[in-house]
């Protein structure tokens, strides 16, 4: 049976198309890791009457994510509005833990505001690896383009919303793990909003370092002061870096999230280069923005 297309709302197509190829009578035709990409083609070989396939399916994220669903294409629905409630049957596909098909759930912690949201990517993924973060933005919630990657902090879990033409999109991020198939996307924000349009309350007081360090050596720890943070409920602490090099060049714009040291202690690592400056910034739920400390100079 020959498949029209394959296209992952929430998985990237790379990892299925293998496992459907493998399928006994299963033949895949085309596939795409964007909806509205796979729309597009769809509606190309209609228009030159082309008939390539039997059925076609849509991915959809379950429990086990093994579960795809059959897509309304080919039975000329048009737009296939009922695509992502999954209609038309579903065909599941076996499970092999060690298959090397990346699985999980990604989500994004914070509200977007421009200028001064801050959005956090927050996964939960089988497998090893270094995870890597594509954002995306779309208008219409059809037409997805990654923000450029001189944007905020793209390519890490954390972006800062300060891009004008992100005003009124939604947002999501795509998440990938290095030696495995596939990718996790999250679901869409609500647009942007415009910061003199913003009703949502802004995280308010000031974050610093305990005890006021100013220098830090690599094995060492540093504990954020949340005594002048207005309200501690819901409250998350990222930590970021600027690297030497960007500070010799007179460049501080060039901020890193450092990954996995979410918490309210940080142990700095040996990667971070003698000479970089490290700092907290804390969020809050519920909350737009974030507040962020001083700096502390790693000296050793």
């Amino acid at each position: 049976m020959k498949l029209f297309f394959v296209y992952a709302g929430n998985q990237t197509s790379s990892g299925w198309v293998d496992r459907l190829s493998a399928l006994d009578g299963y033949e895949v035709v085309a596939a795409f890791p964007i909806r509205s990409e796979a729309v597009e083609y769809a509606l190309k070989i209609k228009e030159r009457g082309v008939v390539v396939v039997e059925r076609s399916f849509f991915l959809q994220t379950g429990d086990d994510n093994n579960l795809i669903s059959e897509c309304e294409f080919d039975r000329g629905v048009g737009d296939c509005p009922t695509c992502e409630e999954g209609d038309g049957g579903q065909l599941e596909l076996p499970i092999e833990e060690d298959d090397g098909v990346l699985r999980g759930t990604a989500s994004i912690f914070g509200i977007p505001v421009d200028d001064i949201g801050v959005l956090k990517a927050d996964v939960s993924l089988n497998g090893s690896g270094v995870i890597r973060y594509t954002w995306f933005y779309s208008h219409d919630g059809l037409y997805w383009d990654a923000i450029p990657q001189d944007s905020g902090f793209q390519g890490f879990s954390v972006l800062q919303l300060r891009m004008d033409y992100l005003i009124g999109a939604y947002i999501r991020v795509v998440v990938t793990r290095d030696g495995m198939l596939g990718e996790v996307c999250s679901k869409e924000t609500v647009p942007v909003i415009k910061r003199d349009e913003n009703t949502y309350p802004v995280i308010q007081g000031t974050v610093s370092i305990k005890d006021n360090i100013q220098t830090i050596k690599r094995g060492e720890t540093l504990e954020v002061d949340l005594s002048k943070v207005e309200g501690t409920e819901g409250l998350r602490a990222l930590w970021f870096y600027i690297s030497f090099e960007y500070l010799n060049s007179g460049d501080t714009s060039i901020i890193y999230p450092i990954e996995n040291s979410e918490g309210f202690t940080y142990t700095v690592e040996n990667y971070i280069g003698i000479g970089s400056i490290i700092m907290v910034g804390v969020m809050k739920k519920d909350h737009v923005g974030y507040l962020s400390s001083f700096y502390v100079q790693v000296i050793g």
